[in-house]
Formats: structure tokens, sequence, C-alpha cells
């Protein structure tokens, strides 16, 4: 047992462990003697600089310090030192895969010193004055031995630096700085050890002519400058022998506490093995000296754990070291306070309340600043590293993402966008089924919401007035499918907003086409029952009604259409593609060719009823001419809309909102032409001219007409003020029944 430094201890250790002895050091921290391959007997009351390198390495992290010099010399504390900091650096860094930028301590340069050299200390002495010219860092770590870091500072003060000028973290309290006013702010950890205070009493108050013990009495004289008894001294005045210590080794007192410490180490570990081998037996027995060796001796070291001496600290071998307890000190007006004390970095940190509050070092702020320009934060963005601890910053493109290594963008596939964070490329999809309309949009929705108002109260009336003459002549049943229809083609332009879902675009669709088709359907029989075509008498005299006969019409033209889309929604599945720029959902269906021939059925009845539409003005029933005429001034307005309309979504550049606002438009353009044409008409009339349409009045302006030779079941010539000139000869019921 020995209070030796690291370099001593490995040659002793070299010596020793060729006889299984074990070594115990009080004062060697280097983590490398920790290597029990390399050192197997070897163990220690002080602590592992592993933990040291810890808690500075924490210590520049509460601080935000992240662009900092290191200074260190060639002994094996500072290469124990500088070796396990380095390793902290790597490991915390490689830990942050998703953000290799995470910040760090970077180490921009380490000066290495030689203190046994002067002609090499001066060298990087002088090598350290032209960075601090060149560079902007001024946070110094320093990993030496006390002796060293003392001479490299004051070498550093002597370059003109004073207080402030520097921030420094030091690896222990320097013994002698009086002289170091550019330590002024420094930072420094030093293991946290309890003094005995027996052992300091008895040291200061014993007088040198009371102890025979040589090396104090060596310190007593040169405390003194005097000399006593026979001993050699370079002094001229004699010690009367009442001379004490005046000046408290401090480094002894802390040193006494370690020295106890293996003491009491050695006799519990030996009072362990005592109780392994001999049980109750007291002394010696022969159990104990066949088993007893270095090996089992070392054993039962790493196993024991006691109260320290004079204290309530229980010591507790971590590692064949002592627990890492530190003490963080800072330098405030020339004196070394706690700002955090008894900091273990594996437990959880509990403040002291004796803890001093930091205080901030004047350049704190540029030392902040100087991090932030250095290590700029690219957020969104790739990092340009460049030689040393700096980098720049360069966006990747609109729809690139950064890497995980941070050293490249990474274009995002077409169906997906970067994320907030652009570290990952996501999809489009949304929870939303249907997205929120723009204000175009919001504006067709209010007039869809209109016609619906507007149809629902003519629907009404026509149910109302269902036996009246105006409404039997006005083909009332395909008047009450025509206002479902119109209802319907309301609601699917309000459906057509933009959607997330393939299988919503679809449906959207195939309902328009649908009831596209089921409006012009009931237009088509409209117009031939008033114009009284041939082949459609006779096919309502085969199904006994023309109401039979314009449902059948009516079923087959939509089972057609119905087909149709069956075909295209196989051939041609509408799918879901964003706009990566708008993140607007566009259906294919919205931009296809092919989405034109669900249009076709609707203008092929259009383009029929036309004939027949036109063939009914000539009717000779004036109520009914006037439906006919407009009946065919829709049937025109439905083409012309259309044509207008499919050229709009055929325009070449025109955005995925237009097309979507456009085809919005076609369901509710048709749902009002055909509310105007069909509805508002006889609407109208029931409305306005309710006296003509009482039956009363119709049987007496029909006996009227007896008297002329004319029969009839509805008086349109009446009721419509019928013009001059015109002859009625005969005329027939409004459901195509002819009367003679």
């Amino acid at each position: 047992m020995g209070s030796f430094d690291c370099d001593l201890a490995e040659n002793i250790n070299f010596l020793l462990q060729a006889f299984c002895i074990p070594l115990i050091s009080t004062s060697c921290t280097a983590s490398q003697m920790h290597n029990w391959l390399q050192f197997p007997y070897f163990l220690r009351t002080a602590t592992d600089d592993t933990y040291r390198a810890q808690v500075m390495y924490d210590v520049l992290m509460s601080q935000e310090w992240y662009h900092i010099a290191v200074i260190s010399d060639v002994s094996t504390t500072g290469s124990s030192l500088s070796s396990q900091f380095n390793n902290l650096l790597y490991y915390c860094t490689a830990a942050q895969d998703a953000n290799p930028i995470f910040r760090n301590p970077c180490i921009e340069r380490t000066f290495e010193f030689d203190c046994s050299n002067h002609q090499k200390v001066t060298a990087k002495l002088y090598e350290l004055r032209d960075f601090l010219v060149e560079s902007d860092v001024r946070v110094f770590v320093v990993f030496a031995k006390d002796d060293c870091m003392a001479t490299i500072l004051l070498d550093i003060q002597a370059l003109g630096y004073k207080r402030g000028d520097l921030q420094f973290v030091l690896p222990s309290v320097p013994l002698n700085d009086s002289n170091l006013d550019i330590l002024e702010y420094a930072y420094a950890v030093d293991d946290y050890i309890e003094l005995v205070d027996t052992f300091e009493n008895v040291i200061m108050n014993t007088p040198i002519k009371d102890t025979e013990v040589g090396p104090f009495r060596q310190l007593i004289m040169l405390d003194n400058l005097c000399w006593y008894g026979n001993e050699n001294a370079p002094f001229s005045f004699e010690c009367n022998g009442t001379e004490t210590l005046r000046v408290p080794p401090q480094l002894g007192f802390r040193q006494a506490r370690r020295v106890i410490d293996s003491l009491v180490w050695i006799a519990q570990s030996m009072e362990r093995l005592h109780l392994n081998f001999c049980d109750a037996i007291p002394g010696f027995c022969p159990d104990f000296f066949q088993n007893f060796n270095g090996a089992s001796f070392f054993e039962a070291m790493n196993h024991t754990s006691f109260n320290s001496f004079d204290s309530e600290h229980i010591f507790r071998p971590v590692n064949g070291s002592a627990q890492p307890i530190y003490n963080i000190y800072q330098r405030q007006s020339t004196a070394w306070v706690t700002v955090f004390g008894k900091y273990n970095p594996l437990e959880e940190l509990e403040p002291a309340e004796d803890n001093v509050d930091p205080i901030d070092i004047p350049i704190l702020s540029a030392i902040l600043n100087e991090t932030r320009t250095c290590q700029k934060d690219c957020e969104n963005e790739i990092a340009n590293f460049q030689p040393g601890c700096c980098w720049s910053c360069t966006a990747c493109p609109t729809f690139a993402v950064v890497n995980a290594t941070v050293q490249a963008c990474v274009q995002c596939p077409e169906n997906r966008i970067p994320n907030e964070h652009r570290n990952a490329c996501v999809s489009f999809a949304t929870t939303d089924l249907f997205l929120k309309p723009s204000s175009e949009m919001n504006v067709i929705i209010v007039l869809d919401a209109l016609g619906i108002l507007l149809t629902l109260p003519a629907l009404a009336v026509l149910f109302y007035r269902r036996d009246t003459p105006m409404v039997r002549a006005a083909t009332p049943d395909l008047a009450f499918q025509q206002t479902v229809i119109i209802c319907l083609l309301f609601i699917s332009s309000g459906l057509m907003i933009p959607s997330t879902s393939p299988v919503a675009c679809g449906f959207v669709w195939g309902m328009s086409a649908l009831l596209l088709t089921a409006t012009h359907s009931i237009s088509l029989a409209k117009s031939l029952r008033i114009s009284r075509a041939g082949f459609f008498v006779r096919f309502g005299q085969r199904v006994k009604t023309p109401q039979k006969a314009s449902l059948i019409l009516h079923a087959s033209m939509v089972f057609i259409q119905f087909f149709i889309i069956t075909l295209w929604l196989l051939l041609r599945p509408p799918s879901i593609q964003w706009d990566r720029v708008t993140l607007f959902p566009s259906c294919t269906s919205n931009k296809e060719g092919q989405t034109i021939v669900l249009l076709l059925s609707p203008a092929v009845i259009l383009v029929i009823s036309l004939y027949f539409q036109k063939k009914a003005c000539g009717n000779q029933y004036i109520y009914q001419v006037k439906q006919a005429r407009i009946g065919l001034a829709g049937t025109l307005c439905f083409l012309v809309n259309y044509l207008v309309f499919i050229a709009l979504i055929l325009i070449k550049g025109s955005t995925d909102q237009f097309r979507t606002i456009v085809l919005m438009c076609i369901p509710m353009v048709t749902g009002y032409l055909a509310w105007i044409t069909n509805l508002l008409p006889t609407t109208w009339e029931v409305l306005t001219k309710a006296k003509q349409n009482d039956q009363q009045y119709v049987s007496r302006q029909r006996s009227r007409q007896f008297q002329h030779g004319n029969i009839m079941y509805y008086v349109e010539s009446v009721i419509f003020n019928r013009p001059k000139g015109l002859t009625i000869n005969t005329i027939d019921s409004a459901d195509g029944v002819r009367e003679k």
C-alpha cells in the first residue's frame, strides 16, 4: 500500500503481480489500471478517471459549451483522462442515430505538453498562442497532473491573457493557484473526501519536540524556517521545540482519509477471510495458512464494504476503486467554492443545500454565439462538414429529406412527401374521407343546398294538386321522378369535393353519371308522350299505361348507363393522386379522357330527345306544346352545358382544384336546368292560375266547346289564353288515350 501516482504504480504492480501480491494505491486514478488482465492485483481507494471524465463532460453539457480545445500532458493521468473523454464523445455521438449533429462537445484542437522537456513546452506554447489568435475557441479542458497544469497555465497567462478571457475546466483544484489570476470563473472537478478531524487536530497541534517522525519534523522545520536537533536543514535559526505546522497541508489531509480507508479495507478483508477459513477459532487456524494466497485476498477485498473511519460514509468498492463521488468547484473571487457537492454520475442528482450558484464568465455570450456560428442548427437541412468542428447548412430540394447520416438529400417517391422535420417521407394519407372545401367549392355547396330548398316545395305543390287538370296534363309521374332526381343531382354535386378515397371518387362519379342519364331519360319519355310517337303509343297500349311504358324506358336507359359505368370502373379504376406542391388530392377520373365515356349515354339521349321535342311542338294542345318548347330549349342548354364543361376539363395546364370545381358544376347546373325546364313552368301555372285549374271551370269550358264541335278533356287553349286564329279540331288526353 502506498500514496504513489500512476506512473510509479505501473512499475510496482508489474513487480508484485509476479508474486500474486495485491497492490493498493491511494493516489492513482488512471482508468487503464482498471484492466485486470494487465493489472490483475491492483486496487485503489482513489476514484477511476472514467467517471471524472464523465463529470467534466457533464459540466460542459450543462453550460452548453460545445466547441472546445483540449490541453493535456504526457503523464499516465493526462493520457487516461483524455482517452476516456474522447470515448465519451464518440459514444454519445454514435448513440444518436436519428440526428448525428446532436450537440456533443467537439474538440477543435488538442495540445499535448511534455512538461519534462522545456523546449517541447515552449514549442507547444507557440502553437497554442497561434491558435488563440486564429480561432475563436475560448473554452479549454485541461487533462494534466497538478504540477504540469500549473506550469501550462502560468505560461498562458504570460502571453497576456487575464481573468475572464478564457474559460477553463480542470480535473482537480490546483494546490497552489495564488498566482493564476487567469483561472477566475474556471471549473474544477475533484474527489469528494471527508477529512479526518482527529487526524487534523493531531497534526496541527503536535510540536516538533513531541514527534519522532522524520518527514513530519522536516515539514515543521520547513514551515517555520528553523532547524531542530541533529536534523540537517538549510536554516540558520534553531527551533525551540514548540513549533507546530502553521499552514495546513491540505493534500496530506485529503490523502489521510484514503490511507486510513486502505488500512481498514485490508483489516476488514483479513477478517472476512478469517471467518471463512477459521469460523470462530481465534488466531490463525491451519486452514487459513493452507488456503490464504494473493488471489483469495484480492477476491475478498473486492467484496468487502465497511464504514469509513470516523465517518458515516460507507466505503463500497466499484470495480476495485472508490465510489465516484466528486465536488464541482468554481473559482470565484480567488477562492474555490462548491457549486455542486457530492456529484455521483452513477446516481440520481440531488443538489445539496449548501451549493453556491455559479457565476457566468463575462465572455459567456461570445462563447455561445461562437458555438452557434460554428455549429449551425441545420434544421431541415444537411450539414456540410468542414475541417475541425464547424459546418455549414444546405437546404434539400422541395421533396427531399435529410437522410439518417445527415450527409445527403434523399428524394421522396411520387406518392410521398417529407414530414414536418424533413427526416422521413410520409404518405398523403389522412383520416378524413373528404378534405375541407375551398371558398369556391363552398359557394357551389351553398347553391346545391339552395337548389334542394327550391325543389322540395315544388314537389309539395305538385303532390298536393296532383288531381288537378294542369298537373295531370304535365305527366305527373315523370314530374315526381324528376323531382327526386334533381335533389340527388344537387347532393352528388356536393359530394364531388376532394376526397382521399378512390372508392368515394368512383362512387360519386358513377352516381353522377347515373343521375344525368336518369334526368335526360325522363325528358325523353316526356317528349315521346307529348309528341304521340307511334311506337311509344303502341308500346304503352301493350303495357296498359303510358306510365309503365315511361318507367320501362327510364329503367332501360339507367341500366345501360350502369353497365357502362361498371365497365369503366373495371377497366379504369380511379385512384387518388396528390399534388405535392398544393397537397391537393386529385381523382384520376377527373383528368382522364376515358371518363368522357360516362357522358356519351346522356348525350345520345339528349340528341334523340331533340327530335321528339321538336315534333311535339306540333301537338294540338297548346299547354303541352309550351312544355315541348321549354323542354327543347332545356335540351339545347344541356348540350351547350356539357360542351363547355368538357372543354374546361380538357384544357391543358389546368389545376386539379379547377377541374374539381368544374366537375362539381356539371350535376349542379344540370339540376338547375331540369328544375327550370320541368318543374318551374307547371308549378308557376298551378300557383298563379288556380281558378283556371279548377275541374268545374274546365267542365264549363268543355260544354262551350261542344257547341263548336270540339271534343276535349283538358282545355289547354283556355288555360293558356289560346292565340287568335288557332283552331283545334280534336284533342287527346295527357295520357295519350285517343277519344273521338
